[in-house]
Parts: C-alpha cells; sequence; structure tokens
C-alpha cells in the first residue's frame, strides 16, 4: 500500500504543478511577454527534470516533478500563442 501511494504522489505532483502551471503562464504571458516566459518556463523544466534524475529523497522527487510539471503547463499555454505571433501572414 505505501509502495502504490509514493507512486501516486509522484504521478499526481506533476500534473498538479502542470495545473498551476497552465494557469501562472497565462497570467505571466500577459505581463512578461511570450519570448521571455518560453525562456523562463523553458528553464524551469530544465531544472525539474536535472533534479528528478538526481536527487535521492522522496520529497524532492516531489518538488522536482512540481517544478516540472509548472514549466510543461507554463509552456502549454504560451507556445501555441507565440507560434502564432511569430507566424508568416501568409499561414495564419
Amino acid at each position: 500500500f505505501v509502495r502504490s501511494l509514493f507512486a501516486g504522489l509522484i504521478t499526481i505532483s506533476s500534473v498538479v504543478g502542470g495545473f498551476f502551471g497552465a494557469i501562472i503562464g497565462g497570467v505571466m504571458t500577459k505581463f512578461l511577454g511570450r519570448k521571455i516566459c518560453v525562456g523562463l518556463f523553458s528553464l524551469l523544466s530544465l531544472v525539474g527534470g536535472i533534479l528528478c534524475s538526481v536527487v535521492p529523497l522522496f520529497e524532492l522527487v516531489v518538488l522536482s516533478r512540481v517544478l516540472l510539471g509548472v514549466g510543461i503547463g507554463g509552456l502549454s499555454v504560451t507556445i501555441p500563442i507565440y507560434a502564432q505571433e511569430t507566424a508568416p501572414a501568409k499561414i495564419n
């Protein structure tokens, strides 16, 4: 039972991070701009991914998965808007 609880917490932590990342990404994009947000969320995803692979403690794995989820959630909101804005006029 404990093992499945830990696996569930690790799994749900990235989903929760993605949820909050999408909300934060929508707000940040208006204030900071799309290009800056893409860089920030990419950096957050990179740090979260690296931490996921090197941390030895369960609590830090959950925290790194939350960071990774926030980065991916923010990118899922910001990238489509940025791609649409930078596309040539004939494609839009």
